[in-house]
């Protein structure tokens, strides 16, 4: 079990980086000097890559192999797994590179520079194969830095002996390891799995620039097209016992070359870095962050415990035992701590965006809604360029008809912010639509079938356009009836409407009480193209509740991510938070849903 640690630490900082570390002042200096260059390095070979994620870099230095060991993963401490020197982590609002400094290599900055280039591709990791990421990152943890240059690509000797003496991974074998494969953990098979995704993307790599070629670009491409590794190979490598053969003849030949760049000019200032020593508490609460992130939720808990006994004003130690609280389920705990943390001024753009989510959570009444906003409006004033706060803002907005329009400007913005996400996208069509404005509902649409090319992008805005189809024949058939209403209030419904498709509840929005309601969602029904009926089991009654327009009802996740085609009409037995307003025009059901929060 981790404890407080009872040594001493120490934070050195730069504009990018964090480094804490409990081995000398020299060694911390060191480690941010070498992260600042190699941040160049990249800026420089990927001119169009955002180098500098949302979230800090944190990198926890462990001077020996025992306070290294203190902070891996628990399935990564088992006899017989492979052993590391370093660990990347991307928490929930850090970045963690976990280091051992007394790993004994021919390069002796290779894991710092392997898990830097994990963090730069960050953004690819839930589809790049796993051979792919982990060549990469071993293509670039050979570089060396000097003072006028930079060496990339070197070999690792240690590597192509190992190579030379072991038989290869068959290549459709080696395309298809993932993070549950014995090739990823296991000492003896892992080795020869590192070795070979260095060789294999080195070869490529060097091949491609003399050839003026793009294989491994081709291959990307089609991954992110959907096609499976092997397919993938094949497309863009030929035939993959030939490019075996010639892997094969590379690791024998020793012909290898590297890349040189002029690093004279990086604009990098040592005198900028600070150096503090870090009290005890600030050490472990660290650590426990890390512990907690990771996984090992036991040991995390108990060092946090014992900071907040005595210091209760640690904010890094009320977040982190917060999202704790969270985890457990102990929501009330949660809001309570991460409240304390907010007052305290902590104010990383992850947890204002997850404290917002938590409150909402508690319910979307006016009280918790103005508390959310101010958080919202809080983010978007410290990080303007993030479009996750727009988005959730325009969420609240949208349950106003007089808001409505600063949540389209808003949704507009997530969209400005960040291109590539279809999402923000669905969310201003679902807008749009619940502000009857079908015509630029259909218009984001047509412009998202422009810039999202991947096929299932493409099915996912089609669907949605023949929703929208659905929902303008929906309309106009209220629209109907309520023009023909005959002088006795009978509605005289014209056009080709079934019995059983026709609206069994009032047009309009219920305006009374709201009231907020949790249990498990039964018995949903979809017809009338967007019309839902359901009914909500709870421990003392049952809810039956409807939607005539279930594009208005803001849905959301607590402890899941839904997929992009989430389908509403599909929640049967997933645990609900609904608030709902009365109808009293409709005394068939208990009310109107306005939100819906899913848990699992």
């Amino acid at each position: 079990m981790a404890t407080a640690s009872g040594e001493q630490w120490l934070q050195a900082s730069s504009s990018h980086f964090t480094v804490i570390t409990n081995s000398s002042e020299k060694d911390a200096r060191h480690l941010v000097d070498q992260f600042e260059r190699m941040r160049w390095t990249f800026q420089k070979l990927f001119p169009k890559m955002n180098v500098d994620p949302d979230e800090p870099i944190i990198i926890l230095a462990a001077k020996n192999e025992k306070s290294f060991e203190a902070l891996l993963p628990a399935d990564r401490l088992g006899k017989g797994q492979l052993k590391l020197a370093g660990f990347f982590l991307r928490g929930m609002d850090k970045n963690y590179v976990l280091l051992r400094l007394d790993a004994n290599q021919e390069h002796p900055y290779s894991t710092i520079y392997h898990e830097y280039t994990h963090l730069q591709f960050r953004k690819f990791d839930s589809w790049m194969p796993l051979w792919l990421n982990e060549g990469i990152a071993q293509f670039y943890q050979n570089t060396v830095i000097h003072d006028k240059n930079v060496e990339l690509g070197q070999t690792d000797f240690n590597d192509i002996m190992f190579l030379r003496e072991n038989r290869l991974i068959p290549l459709t074998t080696l395309f298809m390891v993932d993070h549950s494969s014995p090739y990823y953990h296991e000492e003896n098979k892992g080795n020869i799995f590192y070795a070979e995704s260095w060789a294999l993307t080195h070869f490529l790599i060097n091949t491609d620039f003399e050839n003026k070629t793009q294989r491994v670009t081709d291959y990307v491409r089609a991954i992110n097209h959907g096609k499976d590794s092997i397919t993938a190979a094949q497309e863009a490598f030929g035939d993959l016992n030939a490019l075996q053969k010639q892997l094969e003849f590379y690791i024998h030949a020793g012909n290898y070359k590297e890349f040189t760049m002029n690093s004279a000019v990086a604009p990098i200032d040592e005198s900028y870095y600070k150096i503090r020593q870090l009290t005890q508490n600030e050490a472990d609460a660290y650590r426990a962050e890390f512990l907690a992130q990771e996984g090992r939720m036991d040991d995390a808990k108990a060092i946090l415990d014992g900071i907040l006994k005595t210091d209760q004003q640690n904010p890094i130690a009320l977040e982190a035992r917060g999202t704790l609280a969270m985890r457990q389920n102990d929501f009330a705990r949660a809001l309570e701590l991460y409240g304390q943390a907010f007052q305290l001024g902590y104010q990383i753009q992850g947890f204002l965006e997850r404290y917002a989510l938590l409150i909402l959570s508690q319910g979307m009444d006016d009280e918790n809604r103005a508390k959310a906003e101010s958080v919202l409006r809080k983010l978007i004033q410290l990080y303007p360029k993030n479009p996750v706060p727009y988005d959730q803002l325009a969420s609240i907005l949208r349950f106003e008809s007089k808001h409505r329009e600063e949540a389209r400007k808003l949704e507009l913005q997530a969209i400005e912010n960040d291109t590539s996400t279809l999402r923000y996208r669905l969310n201003l069509e679902g807008l749009l639509l619940s502000m009857e404005k079908f015509d630029d509902a259909r218009a984001v649409l047509l412009e998202a079938k422009k810039v999202f090319p991947a096929a299932s992008d493409q099915r996912q805005i089609d669907e949605h356009l023949g929703q929208i189809d659905s929902f303008i024949a929906a309309a106009t058939q209220v629209h109907m009836s309520q023009s023909n209403e005959n002088s006795d209030g009978v509605s005289v419904v014209t056009g080709d409407v079934s019995a059983a498709n026709a609206p069994k509840h009032p047009a309009g929005s219920a305006t009374g009480p709201k009231h907020v309601v949790e249990g498990v969602v039964h018995g949903v029904v979809c017809n009338y193209p967007s019309q839902m009926d359901l009914t909500l089991v709870t421990p003392k009654k049952t809810f039956k509740l409807y939607s005539m327009n279930y594009f208005k009802i803001e849905f959301s996740t607590l402890n899941f991510s839904a997929s992009d085609k989430f389908d509403p009409c599909k929640m049967d037995g997933l645990h609900a938070k609904i608030t709902y307003a009365d109808n009293p025009a409709d005394a068939t059901v208990d009310g109107e849903a306005q939100s819906i929060l899913l848990k699992k």
